[in-house]
């Protein structure tokens, strides 16, 4: 279970964007680690309704979003970042239990 509070935060939003991109470089070393899922299934996933908080771990610019995206009955855990109006992905991974209870909250 994660610590007390640490999935506090994520709130409902719907995310427009012109189209989902990533580094090839990073999408690499992140499916050598966990291949599945691939950076390809953020492009399959409903971004119309997500849950998303601002990473506070990460204070880069620009700023990074963390997100709880579905498709079907599918949710995984997205972090991002917003670029000249595309959805910029630098990791995905299969949410766990009680990230996918927050999500479907």
């Amino acid at each position: 279970m994660p610590p007390k509070g640490k999935l506090q935060g994520f709130r409902p939003h719907r995310e427009i964007f012109s189209e989902i991109t990533w580094d090839d470089g990073n999408r690499r070393e992140h499916e050598a680690r966990r291949p599945n899922p691939s950076f390809v299934m953020a492009k399959l996933l409903d971004w119309s309704r997500i849950k998303k908080r601002k990473d506070t771990e990460h204070r880069d610019r620009p700023e990074r979003f963390q997100a709880l995206v579905g498709w079907r009955s599918t949710v995984c855990f997205v972090v991002y970042v917003r670029v000249n109006g595309n959805l910029h992905i630098i990791s995905i991974r299969y949410a766990n239990d009680e990230e996918c209870s927050v999500f479907h909250a």
